[in-house]
């Protein structure tokens, strides 16, 4: 009787055991199944690639809750500090915000297609300005009239350029909205959307237009240092647009060559772009110089500039005894004052100095040099007035030895009396 007792007893504990064991691989089961099942809906969420495919997932969302939420207890304990009702607050979340990513995307598309149209119609107005610009610019004696209508027809150029290339900034901004530039990979599908992108809205061909014509635009007119600091600004800001987009298109295009070709074609614009901007505030210098009547030119850097001026300092110095002093002088003062101070000092070392086109010491060298010629041409005559002073002192010294051999002739009669 003791032996079945205990054999029941056994069974009991053994019993209980197992099921025990049974119960807690099933919760421990549940709960892995459940973070797995949370991680494949997460993760589709973040693959969507259409608002069609993210709806189907909304329902994913709801099975999952379903599913789990008879066990939310034993899981609010398995997943301390994280909650089941926070959890599935977390993807619906996910879930909303990754569906006003791809409503922003619909509202970029509606954009780009009307700014499409507005480029087209810049890129037209602009090639008849340019056109009668160039015209324009080719007379070699212009009346009051053709200078003034040549002044309004450069400031509407200059106003539609920028126009024109924000537009097509913006066209290429939308290129890589906020829903693709998450991805550390993009999908198949968003290489084929970008690509049909670029093809639709003809981005390539419109990007090396903005930057031909406003090279264009630069070779056409002068410019003084704070249209030239606006054109800067604006290259700059193409120019970072640009590099954030372009790294990944040439991604997109990593199999065609010929779309690399002209990715690589568009580096190239940027850079001449960048080179043209900096000449032109050369060539305008230079033009300062032309109608001044100074021969300084040829110059594309700092250092170049900074040479041509100092040899012509030099080689006006070295002239100061060939040459009448009148000649000597006027040729300081066309430079120095008409020139250097009257123009490019004030108005154009700043510009340069501020873009990194001439270095401060370069600067210091030209009037350093400037002092020099001006010692050289306008000796200082200081020792004349030392002996003007000591003829003056001189003179004082012998009237005072005057006066007083006469006041003592005047005493000498007064004490005989």
């Amino acid at each position: 009787m003791k032996k079945i007792e205990l054999n029941l007893l056994l069974f009991t504990f053994l019993f209980t055991v197992l099921t025990t064991f049974s119960f807690a691989q099933s919760d421990y089961e549940m709960v892995q199944n459940f973070k797995m099942d949370y991680t494949r809906v997460e993760q589709q969420i973040k693959d969507a690639d259409s608002l069609a495919n993210l709806s189907l997932i909304a329902e994913d969302i709801e099975k999952l809750k379903q599913n789990y939420v008879m066990q939310k207890d034993l899981l609010d304990k398995a997943l301390y500090p994280d909650k089941f009702d926070a959890l599935i607050d977390k993807l619906n979340s996910a879930y909303h915000l990754r569906e006003s990513d791809f409503a922003a995307v619909d509202v970029l598309k509606t954009e780009v297609s009307t700014l499409k149209l507005q480029v087209d119609t810049l890129n037209s107005k602009n090639n008849e300005l340019l056109a009668s610009l160039e015209k324009l610019e080719s007379m070699a004696n212009k009346n009051n009239e053709q200078i003034r209508q040549l002044s309004n027809l450069i400031s509407n150029l200059k106003s539609s350029l920028h126009k024109r290339d924000e537009l097509v900034m913006n066209m290429v901004d939308s290129l890589m909205p906020p829903v693709m530039r998450e991805k550390p990979m993009l999908s198949t599908e968003d290489k084929k959307q970008i690509t049909s992108n670029i093809k639709k809205d003809n981005i390539l061909a419109n990007v090396k237009t903005t930057i031909r014509e406003n090279i264009k635009y630069l070779d056409l007119t002068s410019l003084q240092p704070q249209d030239i600091s606006d054109v800067l600004k604006q290259q700059k800001e193409f120019s970072n647009t640009w590099s954030r987009i372009g790294p990944t298109l040439a991604e997109v295009y990593s199999n065609n060559n010929n779309k690399a070709s002209e990715l690589r074609e568009i580096d190239s614009l940027f850079t001449l772009w960048k080179t043209s901007v900096r000449q032109e505030a050369w060539n305008s210098i230079e033009e300062v110089f032309a109608e001044k009547g100074v021969p300084v030119r040829n110059f594309t850097d700092g250092e170049e500039f900074t040479n041509k001026i100092n040899q012509y300092i030099e080689k006006e110095k070295n002239d100061i005894a060939s040459v009448t002093e009148t000649e000597a002088k006027n040729a300081f003062k066309l430079f120095v004052d008409s020139t250097w101070s009257g123009e490019i000092e004030p108005r154009w070392t700043p510009f340069l100095i501020e873009n990194g086109m001439l270095a401060e010491n370069n600067k210091d060298s030209i009037d350093e040099n400037i002092d020099v010629w001006r010692s050289e041409l306008y000796q200082s005559n200081w020792w004349m007035l030392i002996v003007f002073l000591g003829v003056i002192a001189a003179g004082l010294a012998l009237l005072v030895s005057r006066l007083r051999k006469k006041s003592k002739s005047l005493k000498i009669p007064t004490e005989q009396a």
